[in-house]
């Protein structure tokens, strides 16, 4: 039952992700005259030069590649994306036809670096946290993940720019304007917005994609192990995991102390550190932690101790 409710819980915020994506296409990109990266850029351009729905198109374009995943990848992928893909077409259908103009961001040619960086932040949260919940937004993503199941060693990151790149070399020669006189005037706006958006909205998907509980790991090697690990414990409340170590230099037996801290703590922790003689200490970051039953129970122990 929790783990129904929990599929349940999952599934309807990648719903709301993808109705979250349809309107950031409408309100801050599709009237202002760029291209976003991958699949979602070529759709936007030939809407803009054909007039086709781009909802209809994302449905199309999506369905050959969802059925695919199905195939060649693991289910809870291919579900989570087909789930993505087909509330963002059907939304973007829905909401296409309903007047937004009070609400959308609509630069006119002039601010157009305002709305391009904010719809790659938002586009960057919602690839972030959709993939982070074992689905995809679709387009480029699922085609990556088919490479990427036969061809390991090709590199998911080099189609993702491939793709970027082709998307804006195109959108040069799309989103051109007319003289007076009637001749086309080419720009690079348009590249660079394309460009501006790929790397935001990858520089926030990362972020997001590498945890939302960020440490960062220290290792002491230091010969006065259970002073080191009593301040550790006392002052900042933290775990230490002690285990052997050898100075190869020397051949000296050492301890070495693994602590996981928070950011805001490494300043205390470098304090504590520079009273303690012959204490060597190093850094790591840390994606995220994941707390398990072992840890509270020690927490506890620590307490009563």
């Amino acid at each position: 039952m929790a783990n129904s409710r929990k599929n349940l819980l999952e599934y309807g915020f990648i719903v709301l992700a993808a109705i979250a994506s349809t309107l950031t296409y409408l309100l801050f990109i599709v009237n202002n005259r760029f291209a976003p990266a991958g699949v979602g850029g070529i759709l936007t351009m030939i809407q803009y030069k054909t007039g086709v729905n781009l909802g209809a198109m994302t449905l199309l374009v999506n369905l050959p590649l969802c059925i695919g995943a199905f195939i060649f990848t693991d289910r809870e992928f291919a579900k989570k994306t087909s789930v993505f893909c087909v509330a963002d077409g059907f939304s973007y259908l829905a909401l296409s036809r309903i007047d937004l103009s009070a609400f959308a961001y609509n630069a006119g040619g002039v601010d157009v670096i305002l709305p391009a960086l904010i719809a790659a932040v938002l586009g960057g949260i919602i690839y972030g946290t959709v993939f982070r919940r074992g689905g995809s937004t679709g387009g480029v993503d699922i085609i990556a993940k088919l490479i990427d199941q036969k061809l390991p060693h090709f590199g998911f990151i080099w189609i993702i720019f491939a793709l970027d790149a082709l998307v804006a070399i195109i959108s040069y020669f799309v989103y051109y304007e007319v003289g007076a006189d009637g001749s086309i005037i080419y720009n690079f706006k348009p590249v660079a917005l394309c460009i501006l958006y790929s790397f935001v909205s990858a520089r926030v998907a990362s972020s997001i994609l590498g945890g939302y509980k960020s440490a960062i790991k220290v290792e002491i090697i230091t010969e006065n192990p259970d002073t080191v690990a009593r301040e550790i414990m006392d002052n900042l409340r933290r775990g230490v995991t002690s285990t052997e170590a050898v100075g190869m230099y020397a051949g000296g037996k050492r301890k070495l102390l693994i602590c996981i801290i928070s950011r805001h703590q490494l300043i205390e922790m470098t304090r504590l550190l520079q009273n303690q003689k012959n204490t060597f200490a190093y850094t790591t970051p840390v994606n995220e932690i994941v707390v398990g039953d072992f840890s509270r129970k020690a927490i506890k122990t620590h307490k009563k101790g």
